[in-house]
């Protein structure tokens, strides 16, 4: 499923316009984003959390046989609780 499908599908269960949906999607995400941005983490109760990891910088092997090194950068990472609760709800 990609953004769109959810962004339709979500307004079909709320009863909702699709560019209502969307700014509510685009917010979540947006709050979520900024959060990692500050380096916290966010976590969502029964579904899981959103956090932040420096990668090291390392050496990779290239197709044609060279080396290049990779910069240590920051990634988001994001961990399913063990018991992710599977939402159902009903409006």
């Amino acid at each position: 499923m990609n953004k769109t499908e959810l962004i339709q599908q979500a307004a079909v269960k709320l009863g909702l316009p699709l560019q209502e949906v969307r700014y509510s999607l685009d917010a979540f995400l947006g709050v979520i984003g900024a959060e990692l941005k500050k380096g916290g983490e966010v976590n969502i109760t029964d579904f899981g959390r959103f956090y932040t990891r420096k990668m090291p910088q390392r050496t990779v092997k290239l197709p044609d046989g060279r080396s290049s090194v990779v910069l240590e950068r920051e990634t988001v990472k994001f961990k399913a609780f063990q018991n992710i609760r599977l939402y159902n709800v009903k409006y």
